[in-house]
């Protein structure tokens, strides 16, 4: 196995022997709720995002890149946004419900 997975207070973390090196885990506390009905904006999440668990919006992400001194912020979020555009598709390969799907999708637009 070439990369293992630990947690250090909290922060899933990976480590890559081919490259010697750790990085931080990939969307780490971006997942849905376990009830993807439910109204996830009010679900409050693991990591704090601005010191916000719930009702995290664009603000507070633009908010924390600021901070620190992330580059291209709003390019980035742009990004993220299209790539949902893929979504209903690879959804729909995997079976997932069709009120799953849509419920989920809808609330993509929350951070344009």
């Amino acid at each position: 196995m070439s990369e293992w997975w630990c947690t250090f207070i909290g922060i899933y973390i990976i480590y890559d022997h081919q490259k010697d090196k750790w990085n931080l885990a990939p969307a780490y506390d971006l997942t849905y709720p376990l009830d993807a009905l439910m109204n996830y904006i009010k679900v409050s999440r693991a990591m704090a995002i601005n010191g916000k668990r719930t009702d995290i919006n664009k603000q507070d992400l633009l908010e924390i890149a600021e901070r620190y001194s992330i580059k291209n912020a709003k390019g980035i979020i742009n990004e993220v946004i299209k790539a949902t555009e893929d979504f209903k598709a690879l959804c729909e390969i995997q079976n997932l419900p069709e009120k799953v799907i849509q419920k989920i999708y809808t609330e993509f637009n929350l951070l344009t």
